[in-house]
């Protein structure tokens, strides 16, 4: 199953998609939220995203997913976590996730949220079984995003009008236009003598435990560790948590295993990296990690080791 298959197969399960609104030239699919996921091709998926949000409607947690993802950021008054790091948008400000990193958008204050958003697979860029050096600027530092000068981030905005133009035509080439569209952002990027930034560490109290829950999500057998190690009560550190990333420490917990799991399954029998993360028992790694990634451990296995050839 390729890149776009899982990523709409996942949201369709999950019910994060209303309907399927064309199957050609383009599958594009209606979200919840209100934009249209176009799939490009069998490695990338292009949205704009331009919704009203509050903080009860601004659903985001943190997640994982095995492919890049390219964030055009217009306008929101939201910030971006990834990992332990922070990143505060700006006008005319790229930011991208690349595979593994955990990350999430975190909203300051109701706000209409707008941006461009890619999802894709290094192979999108595959050329006679070659992989252009298109996305250096995102492989070849430890960067996570970069500030253009208007004129440029001015470029891309054209470039992106087009592309809504062409999303909604029904001509056969209309695939061939946008692929190459999409690959002239992808040039302008990488071509920029603006140097790619990294974010700011976390330096609030939230994100000290964030971290120790990340360094020591194996050996965490119950919350109270974290409130203890930190002197907090159970119920006020689960409060802030929650306040701070919109998501519970235990729903967290869980998906910082699964998201360590992921290489391991690759050399490692379910059951022994099941207790590598965390897990008490096997069956209580198996439904977590149906939960988060939809498929079974040995499934995943499976699917990495057929995508190896």
């Amino acid at each position: 199953m390729n890149m776009t298959d899982d990523f709409t197969n996942i949201r369709l399960q999950t019910k994060k998609y209303q309907k399927k609104i064309s199957s050609s030239p383009f599958h594009q699919y209606l979200h919840k939220e209100g934009w249209i996921d176009t799939t490009v091709s069998n490695e990338l998926i292009f949205s704009h995203r331009n919704t009203w949000y509050t903080q009860k409607t601004f659903a985001e947690k943190f997640h994982t997913h095995e492919y890049y993802e390219l964030i055009f950021y217009i306008k929101g008054n939201i910030e971006y976590l990834n990992e332990n790091t922070l990143i505060s948008p700006s006008p005319y400000m790229v930011t991208w996730f690349k595979p593994g990193q955990m990350h999430t958008g975190r909203l300051l204050a109701p706000s209409q949220y707008e941006r461009y958003v890619l999802y894709f697979s290094p192979d999108f860029f595959n050329i006679d079984d070659r992989i252009t050096p298109l996305i250096d600027f995102m492989t070849g530092s430890t960067g996570t995003h970069m500030t253009l000068s208007e004129k440029k981030f001015g470029e891309l905005l054209e470039i992106f009008k087009k592309i809504d133009k062409v999303v909604k035509t029904d001509k056969p080439y209309g695939e061939l236009v946008l692929k190459s569209l999409l690959i002239e952002i992808f040039y302008i990027l990488d071509s920029q003598e603006t140097k790619v930034q990294e974010g700011e560490a976390l330096t609030e109290a939230m994100g000290e435990i964030k971290r120790y829950i990340d360094a020591n999500y194996a050996s965490i057998t119950a919350i109270s560790d974290i409130a203890d190690h930190f002197f907090y009560s159970r119920e006020h550190l689960s409060r802030k948590f929650v306040q701070s990333f919109n998501i519970t420490i235990a729903n967290y917990l869980s998906r910082r295993r699964i998201t360590e799991s992921l290489s391991l399954l690759e050399s490692m029998s379910v059951a022994d990296v099941a207790y590598a993360v965390g897990f008490h028992t096997q069956s209580a790694f198996i439904n977590a990690f149906k939960k988060t990634m939809k498929c079974l451990p040995s499934e995943y296995k499976l699917k990495k080791k057929q995508d190896k050839g």
